[in-house]
């Protein structure tokens, strides 16, 4: 009877798995930094927003230098540009953002 030597061994697959994954940890990494200054904005334009609301309180923004009023809108409409592409423009009124790609 014959045995037949087909497939890969443990060794092979563990291999390729190995570099897959740090392919893919590589990858995620870069996404991350690329894009954390634009979620830092959106993150700390709702956090100043809110806490404007709660404190009925004026709050100032120095780091991208926007202001909110004690009823939670924005000082002036504004845009903001960032390094993976996108645009958040900040409208007058509620102070709401809308992401433009």
């Amino acid at each position: 009877m014959q045995q037949w030597n087909k497939g890969y061994t443990l060794i092979e697959l563990c291999v390729v798995i190995s570099i897959l994954s740090i392919l893919l940890v590589l990858i995620n990494i870069q996404h991350k930094t690329i894009n954390m200054d634009y979620f830092e904005f959106i993150s700390s334009f709702h956090f100043k927003q809110s806490e404007a609301l709660a404190n009925a309180e004026r709050v100032i923004s120095e780091e991208y230098n926007y202001e909110f009023n004690k009823q939670g809108n924005i000082n002036h409409a504004q845009t903001f540009h960032f390094d993976n592409g996108k645009s958040i423009v900040v409208e007058l009124g509620g102070g709401s953002i809308v992401v433009k790609e």
